[in-house]
């Protein structure tokens, strides 16, 4: 008998995110507490959730393959595809016996539930076909560079993030002639890489990986302190109506601090098996 270790730091943080999850959607049945806006705040708060998951996938996806790329796609189908199908069955069965259903055509029901809530499936299934192809170019950089690219990265968002939060106030505080000089700078200085979707996140979740143990105390404290502070310029950007992206400049800087937070924590489950 014989044990292995499993950091599992990452099934917390996989918790955490689904927790995060139930709390986008029972974030609307807060209100308002003392005239604050409850419910936007917790649902500002919690939608880091998003990011995080493509981060995560990206963490575990960006990998060299062990099998051939045929067998890679036939189990990441299984295990992505699968589950929606068994799911949206077993919701539909549900709500048809209780009469819950305004349509009743099955395969409609279950395209508004990929079109909706579960977006988040299709929209990361270009990213794993391309993840083999992805890891090899990764893993072709040099530590240095990695660390650069992480880096850079982060200063790209953040200037993302604090430039739409300044165009905004100077508009609205009537303050023309300086916001058109930052609209000015956001064509020249690229405010993110691919605005618009997660596929960055997904590609950072490759250098957290690799970055992490590269990071000395004085940079990942500098990483942790820059991630607060952006989810509070988010949270108070969202509450406040300033000008945001979809998705946030500010979530690059949380989610790589939450992650640097995260390999920190060292939790080893021991499991126990046989050897033949």
């Amino acid at each position: 008998m014989s044990t292995s270790k499993r950091l599992t730091n990452w099934d917390l943080l996989r918790a955490l995110s689904m927790f995060l999850v139930v709390v986008v959607h029972i974030a609307p049945q807060l209100g308002s507490f003392r005239n604050i806006n409850a419910s936007a705040i917790a649902s500002t708060a919690a939608i880091i959730c998003d990011p995080i998951f493509f981060c995560l996938s990206g963490y575990f996806a960006l990998k060299p393959l062990k099998k051939s790329y045929k067998d890679y796609l036939f189990g990441k189908a299984l295990s992505l595809l699968l589950p929606i199908f068994i799911y949206a069955t077993l919701l539909y069965a549900y709500k048809a016996a209780t009469g819950q259903l305004q349509d009743t055509n099955y395969i409609r029901y279950t395209s508004s539930l990929v079109q909706g809530g579960w977006w988040f499936v299709p929209a990361l299934i270009p990213f794993i076909l391309v993840a083999p192809v992805l890891s090899k170019m990764f893993d072709a950089l040099d530590d240095r560079t990695c660390k650069i690219a992480l880096f850079v990265t982060l200063g790209i968002y953040a200037w993302g993030g604090l430039s739409s939060a300044a165009n905004s106030l100077l508009i609205n505080s009537q303050h023309v002639t300086f916001a058109a000089a930052i609209s000015m700078l956001q064509r020249i200085i690229p405010q993110s890489l691919l605005g618009g979707t997660y596929f960055t996140f997904f590609c950072m979740g490759y250098f957290v990986k690799r970055v992490n143990p590269l990071l000395n105390r004085q940079e990942a404290w500098f990483i942790k302190t820059a991630g607060i502070s952006f989810f509070i310029i988010d949270i108070v950007s969202a509450y406040f109506g300033l000008e945001r992206s979809d998705p946030s400049f500010n979530w690059m800087i949380v989610t790589v601090a939450i992650f640097v937070a995260f390999d920190g924590i060292k939790l080893l489950s021991i499991c126990p098996h046989e050897h033949r």
